[in-house]
């Protein structure tokens, strides 16, 4: 799959090296099956999919790599993508919750008006990470 971006979030190298090719593809599709489409900017009756361009995706990862490993030699631009200040994110809340995402983030994400909604649908009895997601998401 040579012309596709995606983030990993962990790996269980133990569990990897013992899976067969099969088991790869298997898992891969597992994951793809849920990904939402690209659909675009907001607008109303919006398909559902993300709420941004599938370029303005790969301009966050790009620039969030050039953020986390300033030295590295590539053709990533420097300046800040559109979609960061569309979504209303703070550069420096987002490079921190992607940078410590599995130690700070043990839950649910997002907003935290979406956070309590998400709570009360799954009958938690507290809406769990609201200190996180109140601190670093709009």
């Amino acid at each position: 799959m040579p012309n596709h971006y995606h983030v990993v979030l962990h790996i269980n190298k133990t569990q990897m090296v013992n899976w067969s090719q099969d088991e790869v593809i298997e898992q891969w599709l597992k994951l793809s099956e849920t990904l939402f489409s690209f659909v675009g900017n907001p607008w109303n009756d919006m398909p559902e999919g993300l709420p941004f361009k599938l370029n303005d995706y790969i301009d966050l990862v790009e620039w969030t790599g050039r953020q986390i490993n300033p030295s590295k030699r590539c053709a990533i631009p420097q300046n800040t993508p559109a979609i960061i200040e569309r979504l209303n994110f703070d550069k420096k809340h987002w490079l921190y919750v992607t940078t410590h995402f599995e130690s700070k983030l043990k839950g649910l994400v997002g907003s935290f008006n979406s956070l309590t909604k998400a709570c009360q649908k799954l009958n938690y009895k507290r809406t769990i990470c609201k200190y996180s997601c109140e601190t670093y998401f709009p």
